[in-house]
């Protein structure tokens, strides 16, 4: 159980006192590749990244395979004319730059239905079965989106369609691809092959000998995320790790995210036991920033980064960034003086200058008093059950430190409002603020049921389960509510007091 005020993954930094230009070590860089990869990003909302990434010493850019259904949902379908024109566009400013840029494609994600509740980390538990072609649903209004069936392993010609993307990827000006073999249910071994690994070995390397059957400096970078990309997954499905180990050409990258899929204790120990694992220095995919999981919840700098000196066991660094966009640049100018120099990084140091960086001197103080009373935010994945196994009492802890920690926020916003120029993270913060804020009336109504029923302890609500005034005026509030902002109270209401009473 997360008791409030416990280390939880919405951790933001502590105070910081360094000022000054963040420092960023371009002609002798500690990591061979340094990363940053957008996370359920519109296509337009990756504009401008490149020279961002440039000027902060970054050197690969990836494009998520959420830009659109037709790097993974509908991987079989060609990009339409909108995307293909955004991508161009990207590439030619990474080009100028010397960025490279990287396009992931997920050819087995539209089989899958999105199982969160099978992935190997904890989701929302508002997320369901059909979040994923819900999720796109929305962002293609009008359209009915169909799910291709996922890749034959074997087949010939699915392996043309595949090459056939990366080739239309690599005309518009993409020079590395991600081939995405994670998140997804292995199931049974594919026919045809003996195991996974083969049939996974057969489709990374008939990807690459496709692409450039004699590997050339104007070859595409391929990178692979495994099924089992963490150490323990791979540990467990040794024999699995070690046949892609042993079968995948020196030239293919590999991402690995710690010893867990959410490691926020990244050390070259860990990376010299993955390198053991998987034949190769592995590149780390840094999670502390991802929220998909939390269906978006805002996360915040963590306490700190990884080992000073974990950059000598990599192949590099890419940092999994944030839905929010505008926040996203935080974490990136964080990381950038880290990737600059990790001997020398200074977490409190770096938060503050990217702070100071991003949104000015003016906005800075409450932007600070914002992220340290947002320590209070519990892990929003792990509510419903943390509510259930602490019962009346955890349930009241968790107010107590909620309600003053809401009280800061409700005064720092209008601060920020009045100072803070950027308006794309003011937004993003405001919406975070409601999220919060109804995710407390939710856990009020609870609360004052427990109180009515004289119940310490809550489970499952039931179509039997008596609906107070409360409860039901505050899921008249939530219908019409962003989802987003509606999906932690959401989930707090499927409790309800036991034994049941009438309240």
């Amino acid at each position: 159980m997360t008791e409030p005020g416990g280390r939880n993954e919405l951790r933001p930094y502590r105070d910081g006192h360094g000022r000054g230009a963040i420092h960023r070590a371009q002609d002798t860089p500690a990591f061979g590749l340094r990363g940053l990869k957008g996370l359920w990003w519109e296509p337009e909302q990756y504009r401008g990244w490149p020279d961002f990434l440039a000027d902060a010493g970054y050197d690969l850019f990836m494009l998520c395979y959420t830009i659109c259904p037709e790097t993974g949902l509908r991987w079989r379908q060609p990009l339409r004319e909108a995307e293909q024109a955004i991508v161009r566009e990207l590439a030619e400013a990474c080009a100028r730059r010397g960025i490279t840029l990287c396009l992931a494609l997920h050819p087995l994600i539209g089989g899958q239905a999105w199982a969160p509740e099978a992935a190997a980390v904890r989701f929302h538990p508002t997320s369901g079965r059909g979040w994923f072609l819900r999720y796109w649903e929305v962002r293609r209004p009008g359209e009915t989106i169909q799910a291709d069936p996922p890749i034959r392993y074997g087949s010939d010609e699915d392996l043309a369609l595949l090459v056939e993307k990366c080739e239309q990827a690599r005309s518009l000006g993409v020079t590395a691809v991600a081939l995405c073999l994670d998140d997804v249910d292995p199931g049974a071994t594919p026919p045809g092959f003996p195991s996974l690994a083969a049939a996974h070995l057969w489709l990374v390397n008939g990807l690459r000998s496709a692409l450039a059957p004699r590997p050339t400096p104007l070859s595409p970078r391929i990178f692979v995320v495994p099924t089992y990309y963490w150490t323990e997954g791979a540990r467990t499905n040794a024999a699995y790790t070690a046949e892609l180990a042993r079968g995948l050409p020196s030239d293919v990258d590999l991402f690995w995210t710690g010893a867990v899929v959410r490691d926020h204790e990244i050390t070259a120990a860990k990376a010299r036991e993955a390198a053991d694992l998987f034949g190769r220095r592995p590149v780390v995919w840094l999670n502390y920033a991802s929220n998909d999981s939390f269906r978006f919840a805002i996360q915040l700098p963590p306490d700190g980064l990884p080992a000073t000196d974990l950059a000598p066991e990599t192949a590099g660094l890419l940092l999994n960034s944030t839905r929010q966009v505008g926040l996203a640049r935080l974490d990136a100018l964080i990381m950038a003086e880290y990737l600059g120099d990790p001997s020398a990084y200074d977490h409190e140091r770096a938060v503050r200058q990217a702070v100071v960086e991003l949104l000015g001197e003016a906005a800075a103080p409450p932007f600070e008093r914002l992220m340290e009373a947002w320590r209070a935010v519990p892990d929003v994945r792990t509510l419903t059950h943390d509510l259930q196994a602490g019962g009346r009492a955890f349930l009241d802890r968790l107010l107590a430190r909620l309600r003053p920690a809401l009280s800061t926020l409700d005064v720092v916003l209008p601060e920020l409002d009045a100072c803070l120029a950027d308006r794309q993270v003011y937004g993003e913060l405001a919406a975070g603020v409601e999220r919060l804020r109804l995710l407390v009336d939710a856990l009020a109504v609870l609360g004052a049921e427990l109180a009515v029923g004289g119940s310490d302890t809550l489970g499952p609500a039931t179509v039997s389960t008596a609906v107070s005034p409360a409860r039901s005026a505050l899921l008249a509030r939530l219908a019409s509510a962003h989802p987003e902002a509606a999906c932690d109270a959401e989930a707090v209401l499927t409790l309800a007091p036991l034994p049941g009473h009438d309240v």
